[in-house]
């Protein structure tokens, strides 16, 4: 329900403009005399600390009578004062008491509970200050009198809302139930126009409509549950007056809109109820009370109350009641002229994107986001040639053609874009890179804003010196540095930076660092154990500590884990990512060893991965024992404790993992004890939908559902976060005990770090890899990638940190960066066909090629050695012989960065994304449904096989087409009216009137097209026709012609002056010495002197005063470059119409039994109570080639006819 304030319903942000009556009068006596002395507040009907009910109003008296126009939330300060509801603005009504022109008093505005309206104050023990400034000076606002003097003396008080159930929150303003005071039916566009007893039109669309209007005596509740159409209802005769003149009977409803026009204003409520659609003549009307319906205390009545009223025959509003047969069909139209929005539904689920709608029209869109650049001005990049681009600042770059180009914050501006085969355009800074082709982007070559790949530790040796993360490019966050702090030891890795260096968890966490015990120098510690001993190393399987987590973005399956190189060089890990010295090529979770992974895929991480805990190896030993010699577990240097919550030593490194219902026993260990990983990056997908995560709309036909994705804004990815360090400790015993070693942590910190005595050692962990950037192509031409094509937006991967021996004994992985955000928005289509995929018929067969790539970056490795592959199986899942320090459940490794996020924008992708010519067939019958429907989630399956991770399918943010479409309109109950005895009104082809000037065939290639001659809108059909001065004469901007009843009978269309509103809209032509034709802006016809006055639009100028003229149809106006009824060869405006009944829900379409869409406005649409229509213009029509200087028709008005 609709609340609507009243003229003095304010909010404390806005100024009061006073009331016109309460002005200030005359200086004369009897002012003077009113106004003797200071001007004072009294008193007010308010103590300090009262609970105030949310609609008692606070009276104020004062000792002169009060200037309205002084009264504001300025000079009356209601503001509250509890923390939690501070800037919380009070709306209400003020008013000077009828009784006592010096009491003023304030009514707050009444809520609405079920809506969580609050306007005037909130309930729940806020509390609230009251205040009465006065003059200090400075010109501040305070209260006058009529005199003009400002405010002496003022008050202030503190007060708080009453807080439910135990404090009611409204007062009972009037003893009993709400009672009605007057109820009429007035003009709805003049609320303040005459009151009329009974209704004196039908709510005919192409007539002026009427409302029916209530006045209770009291406040009354608005929330929904009671201010609705059960409790306030308007029903509607079972047959005509004339049939039945008294006692009608009522089983009927009229639909409509209730609205609260006040509430709490002190005169009682308003309310108004607006019907929905035509009201069927000559019958009662009864509007009732329901006894459910409450005052805002809660008072009910005992029972209804009712009032009837008559509604008129059609011959008394036609205003010719011996002429008109009342078994007559009629007609009326629904008119669109954008005056306001309310038929409009633009969230409507359409697969285009939205033509420009405002109060001027509807107007093709074409929302480019780019300039308008020279024809020449194409960027060429030549093969072999390697450019790098910074976004950051501006700067210009030179093509292989020596043309030079200005990159302004990241943005590229050209007509052509061309990256030739074996060319690199590589993206780096801190801006997204967006090029923007006013003609072609054809890529042939690789278009890179990949994040870089960590580094392992370069310092060797240097624990004083960090290792820094490694960058995001074009918007990502930067990878966490490694051994950060250069005076102390790290305790943990840095975690990765958000995009664009924001949201910082986004970015993985950093690796908890460890330290363990080390060989001690005799010649320091003469301490040997009871055989000679000293304190053991331990073996590799102690040194490990936490991972770092990945970066953070898209959800999903993890593709960095499970993508390994296709073939083709192009596609493969670059040597950085595919360190093969001592790590496999992928998939990182070793398919010949995990096989459950394969078999259920539902097991694949989800977004972006932690890292791994450090080693617990005998853990569980070293903390029960302290004797020399015995190997202990790693302790984690934030709580200087060992994980023993599971001993490696009995379970292993990455064990096999075969059977999905029985996973291997490994514990991710206590957050609390050891070496922790970092956490994984969190995402901006937080809704727990991951249907909608991305950025823009998605549309799939097949099923009409409309999905609006969770971002905001374009994204980038996130760093990974960089690993923890290892710190070698020298350890002593108690006292020279042998048999009592000092616990380790007991040397922790080295106060001389780094170079003291207690550290024999120190190895780093690895930084972070570099978040993908945010890459967008927005081209008005296609996008072509090549047979050689490759984009990428791929997440850094993490590394391994220093090697506390030989190669592959890294002490722990860094997290890999997210994948990037990729945007390829083209108005034209995206062309595949150069990507060659074989042959077939099955596309389940399809191979993948992953030509655009937005993977999370690898997880960074620790402790190969401990994990050598074994060659298992044959063809894709046999194994390497070498190192393996990334699996699945290897202690230390890295997180893999999240998916990234890849979106394709093209429209109608059905038709406009080219595919391998051998394939084309098969992917069309794949992707389309038995009725010709797109299937968005087919088509996302086959473009899968091209993008890594799977893309998605989404609605264009520019094209050459845009649409919208308009709200089930309701006809009403007009049914009940039927003329003829056979049902099925209203009729829309109807010979009465009926809708043209489009190509009505559903079969033809142009079905819905308006029709047009010589790059103009065809004209309408001739209703009349005469020669100025003998039949019709004009003065003017208006036209008179007399006689106008016999002349339209003659034509057979004496609707027009029955209800000559219908004209409004048609053209009027004149054929003098030039044609010209006249939009009809108003139309009046007066039956007693049978004159017909039409009054045209005066854009179109003063018509003529000689020549023929001729009244047209014309049901709609469209204008092309400013002028009227143009509309060139290049463009198309087609319209569509859809029919509903009523369905289940009293007066709501049925859209589960509505028509098809259809451009035939006739017999389709019989019957069907509701209908809307849907309008698209095509400004690239007839293979007109596509630009920004495409002319953009505007569809300034639409007249939809119907018989009934």
């Amino acid at each position: 329900m609709n609340l609507s304030p009243r003229v003095f319903l304010f909010s404390a942000l806005a100024a009061f403009s006073g009331w016109g009556c309460f002005g200030s009068s005359p200086a004369d006596s009897a002012t003077q005399s009113a106004t003797k002395g200071p001007f004072e507040a009294l008193s007010a009907n308010m103590s300090d600390g009262d609970i105030w009910a949310l609609n008692r109003p606070i009276r104020f008296f004062f000792n002169h009578p009060i200037d309205m126009a002084s009264v504001n939330f300025s000079s009356i300060i209601i503001r509250p004062t509890s923390s939690a509801i501070l800037g919380r603005p009070v709306a209400g009504t003020f008013e000077v008491s009828s009784f006592d022109n010096k009491e003023l008093l304030f009514y707050p505005a009444c809520p609405i509970v079920e809506e969580e309206f609050y306007p005037g104050f909130f309930p729940g023990g806020y509390g609230y200050e009251l205040a009465l400034p006065v003059e200090d000076g400075n010109g501040s606002s305070v209260l006058r009198d009529i005199a003009g003097k400002p405010l002496e003396v003022g008050l202030s008080r503190n007060f708080v809302t009453p807080t439910p159930p135990s404090e009611p929150l409204f007062i009972d303003t009037e003893i009993g139930p709400p009672q009605v005071v007057d109820v009429y039916w007035t003009d709805a566009a003049n609320l303040l126009g005459t009151q009329l007893p009974n209704p004196t039109k039908l709510n005919m669309f192409s007539m002026s409509r009427e409302v029916l209007v209530v006045r209770f005596d009291q406040a009354v509740d608005g929330n929904p549950s009671n201010l609705n159409t059960t409790n306030l209802s308007l029903a509607i005769s079972d047959d005509t007056i004339t049939n039945q003149p008294s006692s009608p009977t009522f089983s009927t409803d009229v639909p409509g809109v209730l609205t609260l026009l006040s509430n709490c204003d002190g005169g009682g409520a308003l309310v108004h109820f607006k019907p929905s659609g035509v009201l069927p003549p000559d019958r009662y009307l009864r509007f009732t009370v329901g006894a459910d319906f409450e005052d805002l205390s809660g008072d009910k009545n005992t029972a209804s109350q009712e009032t009837d009223f008559e509604l008129p025959t059609l011959a008394e509003v036609y205003g010719n009641p011996g002429t008109w047969t009342e078994s007559d069909v009629t007609a009326d139209e629904f008119t669109e002229d954008f005056g306001n929005l309310i038929y409009l539904d633009l969230e409507a689920p359409l697969g285009l994107p939205l033509a420009t709608v405002d109060t001027s029209g509807a107007t093709a869109s074409f929302d480019y986001p780019g300039e308008l650049v020279s024809g020449d001005e194409n960027f060429v990049l030549a093969t072999g040639i390697y450019l790098e681009v910074n976004t950051t600042g501006t700067s210009t770059i030179e093509d292989s053609q020596g043309r030079t180009f200005d990159i302004e914050d990241g943005i590229l501006e050209v007509n052509d874009f061309t990256l030739q085969a074996g060319s690199t355009f590589r993206g780096v800074g801190s801006n997204p890179l967006i090029i923007r082709a006013n003609g072609t982007v054809s890529l042939d070559g690789t278009l890179d804003v990949s994040g870089k790949a960590a580094s392992p530790p370069l310092a060797l040796n240097s624990p004083h010196l960090p290792e820094l993360g490694a960058e995001g490019e074009c918007g990502g966050g930067d990878g966490g540095d490694a051994s950060s702090l250069t005076a102390s030891e790290t305790l943990r890795g840095e975690a990765g930076d958000g995009p664009f260096g924001l949201y910082p968890l986004q970015g993985g966490g950093g690796g908890e660092s460890g330290f363990q015990q080390g060989v001690v120098d005799p010649t320091t510690y003469p301490y040997p154990g009871p055989n000679g001993e000293l304190p053991a190393d331990g073996t590799l399987e102690h040194w490990i500590v936490g991972g770092g987590g990945g970066g953070g973005f898209g959800l999903g399956p993890n593709a960095s884990v499970t993508w390994r190189p296709v073939a083709g060089e192009k596609a493969g890990w670059s040597s950085e990512e595919w360190p093969s010295a001592f790590d496999n090529d992928g998939p990182d979770h070793r398919p010949g060893w995990h096989t459950a992974f394969d078999t259920d895929p539902t097991l694949i991480p989800e977004g972006a991965e932690p890292g791994l805990r450090g080693s617990s190896y005998d853990s569980s030993t070293a903390a029960a024992s302290g004797l020399a010699g015995t190997p202990v577990g790693v302790y984690g240097m934030e709580d200087l404790t060992q994980d023993d919550t599971q001993d490696d030593n009995t379970v292993g490194f990455d064990p096999a993992f075969t059977d999905s219902a029985n996973p291997p026993t490994f514990d991710t260990g206590n957050p609390t004890a050891g070496p922790d990983a970092g956490a994984a990056g969190t995402s901006p997908f937080t809704d727990g939908d991951t249907s909608n995560d991305f950025y823009g709309r998605r549309f799939d036909p097949s099923t009409g559902l409309l999905i609006e994705g969770e971002l905001l804004s374009p994204w980038a990815g996130s760093g990974g976060g960089a690993s923890g360090d290892l710190q070698h400790l020298a350890r002593d015993n108690d006292g020279g005990d042998p048999m009592a070693w000092v616990d380790l942590s007991l040397h922790w910190p080295d106060p001389l770090f780094p170079h003291g005595v207690d550290t024999l050692g120190y190895f780093k962990g690895a930084p972070g890899g570099g978040g993908g950037g945010q890459l967008q192509i927005h081209a008005v031409g296609p996008i072509i990638i090549g047979a050689n094509g490759l984009i990428k937006a791929n997440g850094g991967m993490g590394n391994g940190g220093e090697n506390v021996r030989t190669m592959g004994t890294q002490v722990s992985g860094s997290g890999g960066g997210s994948g990037g955000h990729i945007i390829l928005q083209s108005a034209t289509g995206l062309d595949l066909d150069a990507i060659e995929m074989g042959s077939g018929s099955n596309v389940a067969l399809l191979p993948e090629v992953d030509v655009i790539q937005a993977i999370g970056g690898r997880r960074g490795w620790a402790m190969p050695q401990l994990n050598p592959d074994a060659t298992v199986g044959a063809g894709v899942n046999a194994l390497r012989n070498d190192w393996d320090g990334n699996s699945q459940f290897m202690v230390g490794r890295g997180g893999a960065g999240g998916n990234g996020v890849i979106q394709i924008h093209v429209p109608r992708p059905e038709a406009n994304i080219a595919f391998d010519p051998e394939w084309s067939t098969a992917i069309q019958n794949f992707i389309v449904d038995g009725s010709g429907n797109l299937e968005v989630d087919s088509l996302e399956e086959i473009l899968d096989q091209y993008t890594a991770p799977a893309s998605v399918s989404l609605i264009p943010f520019f094209a050459g087409e845009s649409n919208f479409q308009s709200a089930w309109v309701d006809t009403g109950i007009l049914g009940l009216r039927d003329p003829d005895s056979l049902g099925g009104w209203p009729k829309f082809g109807d010979s009465v009137l009926s809708f043209s000037g489009t190509d009505q065939d559903d079969n033809s290639g142009t079905s819905g097209n308006v029709l047009t001659a010589g790059g103009e809108v065809a004209e309408g059909a001739t209703l009349l026709t005469g020669t100025l001065g003998v039949s019709g004469s004009t003065s003017g901007y208006s036209f008179v012609l007399s006689g106008a009843a016999t002349l339209f009978a003659t034509a057979g269309k004496s609707q027009f002056v029955h209800n000559a509103g219908l004209l409004e809209g048609y053209d009027l032509e004149i054929d003098g010495s030039t044609t010209a034709t006249h939009g009809i802006a108003d139309a009046v016809y007066d039956s007693s002197t049978d004159r017909l006055v039409l009054s045209t639009n005066v854009l179109d100028g003063i018509p003529a005063s000689s020549g023929t003229w001729t009244l047209r149809e014309k049901f709609f106006r469209i204008t092309t470059s400013d002028t009227k009824d143009r509309l060139p060869d290049t463009a198309t405006v087609r319209m569509e119409f859809q029919g509903a009944p009523e369905g289940a829900t009293p007066n709501l379409p049925d859209e589960a039994a509505a028509t098809a869409w259809t451009t035939e406005l006739t017999s389709e649409l019989e019957g069907m109570r509701f209908f809307r229509y849907r309008v698209t213009f095509n400004i690239s029509a007839n293979s007109a080639s596509l630009s920004l200087g495409s002319e953009r028709p505007r569809l300034e008005s639409l007249k939809i006819p119907f018989a009934w």
